[in-house]
């Protein structure tokens, strides 16, 4: 964050962090919000760790269920979503 007289403190964005063949890790606290109805997700505590295989039994929350499944989540270099 940084102070400057008369502004109001900024926040650095989150960083997010892929993991070889498992979820999306967010560390700094942030809004996540539901795609579909855009209410708001409250996690209990950051780190959090998104799932990407699909597989999770506790979506949006990764639950290790990428292990099993052969889940492979290679970043394609130079991909621009």
């Amino acid at each position: 964050m940084s102070d400057h007289p008369g502004k109001p403190p900024t926040r650095d964005k989150p960083n997010v962090t892929f993991f070889k063949n498992g979820p999306l890790q967010i560390r700094e606290p942030c809004k996540l919000f539901d795609g579909d109805t855009q209410k708001e997700i409250v996690p209990k505590k950051f780190p959090v760790y998104l799932c990407r295989c699909g597989g999770s039994q506790n979506k949006p929350f990764c639950d290790g269920a990428h292990n099993g499944m052969g889940f492979d989540g290679t970043c394609v270099p130079g991909a621009d979503g």
